[in-house]
């Protein structure tokens, strides 16, 4: 299948990357789905901690919304990279990408847990701040989280663009290679975690299968013919598998989830003629190119939201359990959508302004966890 995406013109939710970059709107409108699962994830979270007994019970499948953002991130990498991408400016554009918004993130929750630490995330060390903004993991433990939690996926969506770089120096394309390295780092991980632990943390719960998962997408849509409806309706299929199929007894994760996470990102694929013939779906599908600056902003709101609702027994018992989930969740999401446009956009382009002509000008699709 041929993907031939149409450039969206003036409007505000715009992703600045160089060169025209192209939408393909479904994979956006699947991103910002992924990342509302996530907001709704800590949403509930919150809400069963708040309020006893909660009406609304945690979703744990909501998590997935991660698993689908990498499954995303296999697929573009393949998307994106060509036979003369140079390894040096592939990682550079990468590193951009992820790297200066989630340092003023990171920032912000390292200064706001000095000021106001019932409000942020707690008091922390400046060496824990710096090892979260390093995208490496704070310890051994897969459970270890950086300042800002949401980052624990970054760590994983680094050493996968770091792969991909290492493996452009040595072979083009570099995805039988990666491949192999994940399949490698996966088995040798599981079965030496004890006397390797940060090779295992690597390999915790086949995560980085998902990234294997993507690439072989990306493969398989390319001699696929155009079938809108069909697509959608195995992309819904995938949603509910992943709710279905969520901590499977005795299935890592990257399985169990990972699997239905495809069949979503295939789904859409499938469908994108539908996505750019109606218009409401482009607009929906808008809300994606936020959904990085979501996936990071929100938990700032939720957090401050439920330090209010614990410090306010009148706002606590007024706005209840429903109030708090639907601030949290409409909070988060717009606040992302803020930060996208005034904050992510200006300093997205500031940083790539400063770097090399070669390393910008490669028209490269962003990937956004």
């Amino acid at each position: 299948m041929q993907i031939t995406p149409i450039k969206p013109q003036g409007l505000a939710l715009r992703d600045p990357h160089p060169n025209g970059k192209v939408t393909i709107f479904g994979l956006q409108a699947l991103r910002f789905i992924a990342a509302a699962m996530v907001v709704v994830t800590h949403a509930l979270n919150r809400e069963v901690v708040l309020f006893n007994p909660a009406p609304m019970p945690r979703q744990p499948w909501t998590e997935g919304g991660v698993d689908i953002f990498f499954v995303i991130s296999g697929f573009i990498m393949v998307y994106i990279l060509k036979p003369d991408s140079k390894a040096g400016a592939f990682w550079l554009q990468r590193f951009t990408r992820i790297a200066p918004l989630y340092w003023v993130a990171t920032a912000v929750a390292f200064a706001g847990g000095l000021l106001l630490p019932d409000w942020f995330f707690g008091r922390q060390d400046w060496g824990f701040a710096l090892r979260s903004a390093l995208f490496i993991p704070i310890s051994p433990d897969p459970g270890a989280h950086p300042i800002l939690s949401p980052g624990w996926t970054l760590i994983y969506e680094f050493a996968f663009y770091s792969l991909l770089a290492l493996c452009l120096t040595v072979r083009r394309p570099p995805f039988v290679l990666a491949g192999a390295i994940i399949v490698l780092i996966l088995l040798s991980g599981t079965l030496f975690s004890r006397t390797l632990p940060w090779l295992g943390y690597y390999a915790a719960d086949w995560l980085m299968l998902e990234f294997l998962f993507g690439m072989g997408v990306a493969r398989l849509v390319q001699s696929m013919p155009k079938l809108p409806w069909l697509g959608l309706a195995t992309a819904a299929v995938g949603l509910a598998l992943l709710w279905a199929f969520w901590a499977w007894p005795r299935v890592p994760r990257g399985v169990s989830s990972g699997l239905p996470a495809v069949l979503a990102v295939f789904g859409v694929l499938l469908s994108e003629p539908l996505w750019q013939r109606v218009r409401p779906m482009r607009w929906f599908a808008r809300l994606g190119d936020a959904s990085y600056s979501i996936y990071l902003v929100h938990f700032f709101v939720v957090t401050a939201l439920a330090t209010w609702f614990a410090k306010s027994p009148a706002v606590h018992d007024f706005l209840g359990p429903y109030g708090f989930v639907a601030t949290g969740i409409v909070g988060g999401i717009g606040a992302g959508i803020a930060v996208h446009i005034f904050v992510e956009k200006p300093l997205l382009g500031l940083v790539r302004s400063w770097l090399p002509k070669r390393a910008t000008g490669n028209t490269m699709a962003a990937a956004k966890v």
